[in-house]
């Protein structure tokens, strides 16, 4: 994901920023999630549920974005 793009939080509605790596961090989840990112000249989403996450980090990812 470029740096800059913005991803939706379709269950909460919270928009997110895309920075280096495509990274966001998003203070809470779902159960299940779905994110739609886009920019100027895409759109796209990432699904994932709560049990994704790493229980040492709590980071999820990477994701396909499809």
């Amino acid at each position: 994901m470029p740096v800059g793009a913005r991803a939706t939080h379709q269950e909460s509605g919270n928009i997110f920023t895309i920075g280096y790596d495509g990274q966001t961090f998003m203070p809470e989840i779902s159960e299940t999630n779905t994110l739609i990112i886009r920019n100027d000249l895409f759109e796209c989403r990432a699904h994932f549920t709560r049990a994704d996450r790493d229980p040492q980090t709590g980071a999820v990812g990477p994701l396909p974005c499809r």
